[in-house]
């Protein structure tokens, strides 16, 4: 006999490279994960590793043994996928989120997840969207809430919403009756993130249709930057949703431009194989969730 945990070992440890990174992935010991390859090459008399120094090496039968756990694996995960409304799914799944994310609706993700998966352990990542996609790929992370253009061709994704960004200054420091061309706001201190942030992303498509130069002050963090610009220091473009009582209370006002502001349309992104049904679960539920116009609470 074998068993789905001995076959989970097998697959981790021939997808990772190592019996440590596959005991961190299934949140065991690398001695629990030794002893399930052992019992599988004692129970069927098969070696499947060579070991070169440090490196373990798959033997070519066991190649074959490897597309069948890979298969069987990705049975398994679409039957509990049709499960996926039980309450005794269990585990722990490591998110990846933006200050965007965390600033809005992370809060009620957490709370849903409590209410429908009691079991289910939500271990979040704030970072940059640039950070968190390398973490995704590299299987350091299980899910991460990123916008399109970190979508990737090993990633699958559910869509969440579309973010529409605004230009926004302190009033007092621009003509509002004005309509600004690429090249003027491209001239003014410009509030951004580093080059890992979606803001300065968005900000370097939008300039460079038509200008080479910019003065930037790049901090990663929206709030510090917004009280930047509400201290007229210089303009930055922001979510327009999150941000709308700065614009009704008048610490900020939009700068109207001829050229329409950027916007970015987020996703639930997760690795394509082994599909997790615990991480699709949640991927769908963050679609429910998802509103990043509110803040936290």
């Amino acid at each position: 006999m074998i068993t789905i945990k001995q076959v989970e070992a097998f697959y981790w440890t021939v997808k990772l490279g190592t019996f440590t990174a596959a005991a961190e992935r299934l949140h065991t010991t690398q001695s629990a994960i030794t002893k399930r390859i052992q019992e599988i090459e004692s129970t069927f008399e098969i070696a499947l590793f060579d070991r070169v120094g440090h490196r373990l090496v798959l033997t070519d039968r066991a190649q074959s043994i490897y597309d069948y756990a890979k298969n069987m694996l990705q049975q398994r995960d679409s039957i509990l996928v049709q499960l996926a409304g039980n309450p005794t799914m269990t585990g722990t799944v490591r998110i990846g989120i933006t200050e965007m994310t965390a600033m809005t609706w992370i809060s009620s993700l957490i709370r849903q997840t409590r209410a429908r998966y009691p079991s289910l352990q939500l271990q979040p990542r704030l970072d940059l969207s640039g950070r968190l996609q390398r973490l995704l790929l590299a299987g350091e992370i299980d899910l991460a809430f990123l916008p399109e253009m970190y979508l990737h061709p090993d990633l699958d994704a559910l869509p969440l919403s579309l973010v529409e960004f605004q230009w926004m200054g302190n009033p007092n420091t621009f003509d509002q009756t004005r309509c600004f061309n690429i090249e003027e706001i491209g001239k003014m201190a410009i509030l951004g993130q580093s080059s890992e942030s979606v803001i300065s992303v968005l900000c370097e498509n939008w300039l460079q249709q038509r200008m080479t130069h910019s003065n930037s002050l790049a901090i990663d963090n929206l709030i510090a930057i917004a009280g930047l610009a509400v201290a007229g220091l210089g303009v930055v473009c922001l979510p327009a949703g999150y941000f709308a009582n700065h614009l009704r209370d008048g610490r900020l006002a939009v700068l109207r431009t001829e050229v329409p502001p950027p916007s970015a349309r987020y996703f639930a992104l997760y690795r394509k194989e082994p599909v997790s049904a615990v991480t699709q679960a949640l991927a769908a539920l963050a679609q429910e969730c998802c509103d990043f116009t509110v803040e936290a609470r």
